[in-house]
């Protein structure tokens, strides 16, 4: 059971869940609708009744995740189909904060305990096997519009990806002022120095494409009459 989820399953509680949930905003019954899910991946399953009194209350339902163990899942391709659809749970009980926490704690997670899978948007666990490489042409479907920004105005990080969204602000004595306004977002794929914005950013939306690092929610911005800075083209791989 070396670099799979069920060998360190009992880590998870103090790795993930627990720091998951220790902000004040996150709903109280966050544990309800994970062990909910939780249940599906379990040898033996309990019974409808049983759920439902776990579900209904919880703290009873936060510790039956607690006591949960890796001996009594079915598998461990069941184990990573929890893990996958904790993420949308999480999206559907607070949108993208919380599941963006997720995503972060577990990418830490996996790569402080060194199992064999990479972890891709929106939250996909593929498993990996080192030491082995091959060349591939994938045909990919056509997509539909899509909304791109400049890969500059993303800010990326582990807890979540975010843009400065461009605001008009009417003051008091009529004239309109910009401000920003951070706002997490769900990216896609980045092609030609754009990125695929799935979510979070509206057709005819402005954004800040630099000077992320001096902005905050609610500063005053204006729009440079100069053109955007150059991305670098990427050195391609030999």
């Amino acid at each position: 059971m070396r670099g799979e989820f069920i060998g360190v399953w009992s880590e998870t509680w103090e790795t993930i869940w627990r720091p998951l949930t220790e902000a004040e905003d996150v709903p109280s019954d966050v544990y309800c609708d994970l062990y909910r899910e939780l249940a599906n991946a379990l040898a033996e399953a309990p019974s409808i009744e049983d759920l439902a009194d776990i579900i209904d209350d919880p703290m009873q339902s936060r510790q039956a995740l607690i006591d949960s163990g890796g001996t009594q899942f079915a598998s461990e391709k069941a184990l990573v189909r929890f893990f996958e659809a904790a993420h949308s749970v999480l999206d559907d009980l607070q949108g993208d904060e919380l599941a963006n926490r997720y995503f972060g704690l577990l990418t830490e997670f996996i790569e402080k305990y060194s199992l064999g899978y990479s972890l891709r948007r929106p939250c996909a666990l593929s498993p990996t096997l080192p030491g082995m490489f091959a060349d591939v042409i994938v045909v990919l479907p056509d997509k539909p519009a899509a909304v791109t920004v400049p890969e500059t105005a993303v800010d990326y990080t582990l807890y979540g990806d975010s843009v400065y969204l461009i605001k008009e602000k009417k003051e008091d004595d009529g004239k309109t002022s910009l401000t920003v306004e951070r706002t997490f977002v769900r990216t896609g794929d980045r092609i030609n120095g754009r990125a695929i914005i799935e979510k979070g950013v509206q057709p005819g939306d402005r954004v800040a494409a630099v000077g992320q690092l001096k902005l905050q929610s609610g500063a005053a911005v204006e729009i440079s009459k100069d053109p955007m800075p150059q991305i670098p083209a990427e050195t391609p791989l030999n």
